[in-house]
């Protein structure tokens, strides 16, 4: 399967937010009620979680140690773009960059270096 077959489907899968929200009680749930201290979390508190952009990048992070870079791709993506501190992570566009690169989309991983770049003034990224 190349790369960009392999990204549309990713976008296809997890454009559907009921979808997302099914893989998430499915696969992420014993971690977000630790995290909650809930026995079994609403559907408001999981889609309060999804729109965090730590929860897209924690999961990236996941999916990259587990050797799939195209969704990892596709969840370090979507953790930039959701607006709150992480966007403003020099290190989570690095990884943006990282596995774009890794995955052959070269003028994504070259913006989100510039992106990294711009932020790092005065920080290290890992």
């Amino acid at each position: 399967m190349g790369a960009n077959r392999g990204q549309t489907l990713a976008n296809q899968y997890f454009a559907n937010s009921q979808l997302m929200l099914d893989f998430c009680k499915t696969h992420e749930c014993n971690a977000l009620c630790r995290r909650l201290g809930l026995t079994q979390p609403t559907a408001e508190d999981v889609q309060a979680w999804l729109a965090k952009g730590e929860t897209w990048r924690d999961m990236g992070d996941s999916l990259i140690a587990a050797g799939y870079g195209l969704f990892a791709q596709d969840f370090y993506h979507r953790s930039v773009r959701c607006g709150d501190a992480v966007a403003g992570q020099a290190a989570a566009w690095y990884r943006l960059a990282k596995v774009s690169y890794a995955v052959g989309n070269r003028t994504e991983a070259l913006e989100a270096m510039e992106r990294a770049r711009d932020l790092s003034r005065g920080t290290s990224v890992d």
